[in-house]
């Protein structure tokens, strides 16, 4: 059974004096067992952080098939080094030979990107998620669409709980605690790769461009449309 909460006046309350343990103890009571994994350096913090709480949760990573060689590495080396269960989804092939026989060109248009999206990413993790509350490290300095997060809230295309215990963090925040905890992280972030998706979607940033900005670069960074569709309700 999950408890109901009021996401409003805990976020408005409680969750700007509650440090990460003290969130994520809050998603374990209301049953959060589900880290969504991605490459960032957001999750690589949260995973090392549910590490020290329990072992009673499971690391999501999607694999596209469209991966950094740096990604895939790291996520074998996590596995190494913290031991918890890792469950990895990829797309069927009969769903990306249908992307093949398309000619699905996702510089295009945005409904061509979304659809390789969809295919590559949400198709797999649907039955995942159904039902499952589940924890993600999006944060709201990381787009305009993301500010409408919560840190709790109720995700209504999965029915379930959505928490995102650093999503009022700021990226010195994430860095700090990195670098005080000597986390391993992908090394392409060092050549200006800020948020990490698949390889024919993600570019390097200049020093003036926002973190986000490498992702699906071709299209305006400003359209909520940016994004996979995963954090869309």
């Amino acid at each position: 059974m999950i408890i109901k909460i009021d996401c409003n006046q805990l976020l408005r309350r409680s969750c700007k004096k509650l440090n990460l343990c003290s969130v994520l103890k809050i998603g374990e009571f209301n049953k959060c067992k589900l880290l969504l994994n991605s490459s960032s350096i957001e999750d690589l913090l949260i995973y090392w952080y549910l590490s020290k709480i329990n072992n009673n949760w499971t690391s999501i990573k999607i694999n596209t098939n469209k991966l950094f060689e740096e990604v895939l590495s790291l996520s074998g080396m996590r596995l190494g080094i913290f031991g918890q269960k890792n469950k990895v989804i990829s797309p069927k092939w009969c769903w990306l030979l249908r992307l093949m026989v398309c000619n699905h060109n996702i510089y295009i248009c945005i409904n061509t990107r979304l659809a390789c999206c969809n295919i590559r990413k949400l198709v797999g993790l649907k039955e995942i998620l159904s039902n499952k509350s589940w924890i993600t490290g999006v944060r709201v300095a990381q787009s305009e669409f993301r500010k409408v997060n919560k840190t709790i809230l109720w995700d209504t295309m999965h029915n379930s709980i959505k928490l995102s215990p650093i999503l009022l963090w700021n990226i010195n925040q994430i860095i700090n605690c990195i670098v005080c905890n000597q986390l391993s992280y992908n090394s392409i972030q060092n050549i200006g790769f800020s948020s990490i998706g698949c390889s024919p979607c993600t570019r390097s940033i200049k020093h003036n461009e926002h973190s986000r900005s490498g992702r699906w670069w071709w299209e305006s960074f400003n359209k909520t449309s940016s994004e996979c569709g995963l954090h869309r309700y």
